[in-house]
């Protein structure tokens, strides 16, 4: 698979993010959060600012949404970075901005990307990662979130069959955010 798509977008763009240094807010505790990034975007190159430094990812911004109400929530931007192609599919670090009305939580995982064989419609790849046990992954937050500290798991399904055509791919991603 050609990757030439995530070097030759457009301009590059600097996402800020907010560092916090207090304990999470009562009541957050414990609490997992669970939504699902889902829709069509297409790809833009951003600066990521990350504690070890800044990554130049593709990013894509989608809606976020509650899947008990199916309602839109706020908006998640995934940030794709460090692609290797392997025998089985892709690997690549992943930086989710979860933008809820109410604060940010952005995360870092290790995903690993796998092409499907079955034919469902609108899904080429299936995704995932599994947060190490006792590992933070939440990098920064702000709001409501501010001071979060846990685990981001992710199960998806996406769509690159136009990523080389046009940079557009389409996400269908449930995360679970498990606050500490």
């Amino acid at each position: 698979m050609k990757l030439a798509i995530f070097a030759a977008l457009g301009t590059i763009l600097s996402l800020a993010a907010v560092e916090t240094t207090s304990a999470i807010p009562p009541g957050l505790q414990g609490k997992s959060l669970v939504v699902a990034l889902q829709g069509t975007a297409t790809a833009q190159p951003r600066v990521i600012q990350l504690p070890e430094g800044p990554v130049e990812a593709m990013c894509f911004d989608v809606d976020m949404i509650d899947l008990e109400t199916g309602e839109v929530i706020g908006t998640g931007t995934d940030c794709l970075y460090n692609i290797q192609e392997t025998n089985n599919g892709l690997t690549l670090t992943d930086v989710t901005i979860f933008q809820f009305n109410d604060g940010r939580i952005m995360s870092k995982s290790e995903v690993e990307v796998q092409a499907v064989a079955n034919g469902f419609p609108n899904v080429s790849h299936l995704t995932g990662s599994v947060p190490e046990e006792g590992h933070n992954s939440i990098l920064r937050s702000s709001g409501r979130y501010r001071n979060a500290a846990g685990r981001v798991r992710l199960s998806g399904a996406v769509d690159m069959s136009s990523l080389e055509s046009n940079g557009q791919m389409t996400f269908n991603c449930i995360f679970v955010i498990e606050l500490d």
